[in-house]
């Protein structure tokens, strides 16, 4: 048995380790294509970063917390890593979460990242912003000095 597991050790140093053996725990980070903080109505790219990966089909679920509440899915787990996130039309403190998970073994690992969405408006003027949609516009204003700020 000491034999075996010496062979083990030196194939998982080598890099060569086969399906469900890894020398380090998978571990993941989350980045996202422009850094906080963005204004309302800005779709933010996220890509997790993973490390320590074994040949396996790793699948992604992302959660989201607004301003300290719960996290809500806002995608289930899929084989595509990427995820073009829309936060809410208003500003707020936001916590994206991603679990990912090892089919093969069912193991799973999470990471967060905080992120602010702000106000569009500056200077209390009115401001409407192009979209990538062909009709779309986000478009803010202050309805009232003291009211909160829609975007």
């Amino acid at each position: 048995m000491r034999t075996l597991q010496t062979t083990l050790i030196s194939v998982v140093s080598l890099g060569l380790a086969g399906p469900g053996i890894s020398a380090a725990p998978l571990t993941v980070t989350l980045a996202s294509s422009v850094p906080s903080p963005q204004p309302v109505g800005k779709v933010i790219t996220l890509v997790p970063k993973l490390e320590n990966t074994v040949r396996a089909t790793y699948v992604v679920q992302y959660s989201m917390s607004e301003d300290g509440g719960p996290f809500r899915m806002i995608r289930d787990f899929s084989q595509s890593l990427h995820f073009a996130w829309s936060p809410a039309l208003y500003e707020h403190e936001a916590r994206v979460r991603v679990t990912v998970r090892n089919n093969d073994t069912n193991d799973t690992v999470s990471a967060k990242l905080p992120f602010r969405i702000v106000s569009r408006i500056k200077d209390s003027r009115p401001v409407v912003t192009p979209t990538g949609h062909p009709r779309g516009t986000v478009q803010c204003a202050r309805v009232s000095p003291g009211e909160p700020v829609p975007c």
